[in-house]
């Protein structure tokens, strides 16, 4: 994806949550809101600090300025959660070096951060060759061993639901996954490593929202606050409400929003009148 497509996915995500929002919002007031991009209304802004989207009602001289901010795992809380992209990465450092295509089936549910991840792929190729140099077509090997040698990180132990954990905290996390990792050899020819099986990664809910959040305000970073500045422009062009919205991508908890945002210097959302958090696969929103 090149980086005018990126604009336009991110462009057709923010304008997913902002509508999302306005249907929510709307029935509630008993209005029909209308939705447009900021320097559609303002063509004067085009190119300079602005908020997002100005939502009006049909007939009314009174509009709201808009901005979506994303919650996303932050870079350094991710942890290899996609099998494919995993499977890319390996195949990517096998070209021209070694023949065959391999399937690998694992019930290893991914806890590895991006530093990790990186290491791994090394440990994975090094233990694909000395694994399967001279493996016969659908014949299965365990390649865990191989990969426990070379990756200090590789568990070894049967894997644990910390069911309490979920009960109390809502935080999901899998502890000592098993280490087998098997491989099937699919044909001789060809060059290619793909998944056959795997289970799902987990992390910390909580913490994550609170760094994603912290991210957006840089609160930590004392650079500045941008949705502040960018709603503090919205005002002085006459915005009667501003209003932040948290498009969703971690998990709907928001009463752990409503906290951060407590522990949040105040003056970094002295612009913005309200808060909310949006759900866009399930159509809802909730002032935080």
């Amino acid at each position: 994806m090149n980086a005018q497509e990126r604009e336009r996915s991110q462009q057709e995500q923010e304008t997913a949550c902002a509508q999302t929002f306005l249907n929510w919002l709307g029935p509630q007031r008993g209005v029909s809101y209308e939705l447009h991009r900021a320097e559609e209304v303002f063509p004067e802004l085009q190119g300079q600090l602005r908020w997002e989207f100005v939502a009006r009602v049909k007939g009314r001289p009174d509009w709201r300025a808009l901005e979506v901010k994303a919650l996303l795992i932050p870079e350094d809380r991710r942890q290899i959660n996609d099998w494919s992209a995993f499977c890319t990465r390996v195949t990517r450092q096998l070209q021209g070096k070694l023949q065959g295509e391999f399937a690998i089936t694992t019930s290893i549910p991914w806890t590895f951060d991006q530093a990790d991840g990186r290491r791994l792929v090394r440990a994975f190729v090094e233990a694909l060759f000395e694994t399967v140099q001279n493996q016969a077509s659908e014949s299965e090997t365990n390649l865990g061993p191989a990969i426990a040698a070379r990756f200090q990180g590789w568990p070894t132990k049967p894997p644990t639901n910390d069911q309490n954990l979920w009960r109390e905290q809502g935080i999901w996390r899998v502890i000592c996954p098993p280490e087998d990792l098997l491989v099937v050899k699919l044909e001789d020819s060809g060059c290619s490593v793909e998944i056959g099986a795997s289970e799902g990664q987990a992390f910390v809910v909580d913490s994550a929202l609170e760094r994603a959040l912290l991210g957006i305000f840089d609160a930590r970073g004392g650079r500045g606050a941008k949705p502040n500045e960018q709603m503090r422009e919205a005002h002085r062009k006459g915005a009667s409400e501003t209003v932040l919205l948290l498009d969703s991508h971690i998990r709907w908890k928001p009463n752990v929003v409503a906290q951060v945002l407590k522990s949040i210097d105040q003056t970094l959302l002295s612009n913005i009148d309200a808060v909310y958090l949006v759900d866009v696969a399930n159509g809802r929103a909730k002032r935080v």
